[in-house]
């Protein structure tokens, strides 16, 4: 009987996690450069390559990603060109944000002058893919990092949109049951074992 009852409590205990797990396991802190795009933004919810923000009443305001880690092998004058790229709930690039680098800041500035980052803006993902967009001039290193690790962020976002068959509401629904899944194998697992220990002890 006390088998019985610790096999309950543990399959019940089990089952409350998937709640909190499905809610809460990926969301983070809001980006202030997200914050400054959608000042509504309450809460994220990591989809994969891209993370969905929400407000208070979970309704999507947009999406960001970083271009980190597709972009880690992309060197601009003085090394990599991380960027944060914020989007609207259209999947549209709002703002391209180059995050903390080693660049000259001379290069930055200039490519900033440039226009550079405004350049995708109002794009879809596909595209910001199929435009060109020319390197500013003295600061064609630092141009064509950031060209170079923009691309490998949207092309981060198509593979994992195509690879994923999560709907985009964010509800997870093939990891959510696997979870469930893999709880309930274990149940199964536990009373087998029990049955068996019954049966030998008879």
């Amino acid at each position: 009987m006390k088998k019985t009852n610790s096999l309950l409590a543990f399959i019940a205990i089990a089952v409350a996690m998937l709640v909190p797990f499905k809610t809460f396991a990926h969301q983070t802190a809001v980006p202030q450069p997200v914050v400054e795009m959608f000042p509504a933004a309450a809460t994220v919810d990591d989809l994969g390559a891209l993370t969905a923000v929400k407000d208070n009443a979970g309704a999507i305001l947009g999406y960001y990603a970083y271009s980190k880690p597709a972009s880690d092998s992309i060197q601009g004058f003085n090394g990599e060109t991380p960027l944060l790229v914020v989007f609207d709930k259209e999947k549209k690039v709002q703002k391209v944000v180059l995050l903390d680098n080693n660049e000259t800041p001379g290069f930055v500035n200039r490519v900033v002058e440039g226009g550079l980052f405004d350049a995708w803006n109002g794009l879809t993902i596909d595209q910001a893919l199929e435009t060109e967009v020319d390197a500013v001039s003295g600061a064609t290193f630092t141009s064509n990092g950031v060209k170079e690790s923009l691309k490998a962020c949207l092309q981060n976002i198509k593979a994992s949109e195509t690879a994923d068959k999560c709907p985009s509401n964010g509800c997870c629904c093939c990891t959510t049951w696997c979870i469930v899944g893999g709880v309930a194998l274990l149940a199964v697992v536990c009373c087998v074992v029990m049955l068996r220990r019954k049966r030998s002890k008879k």
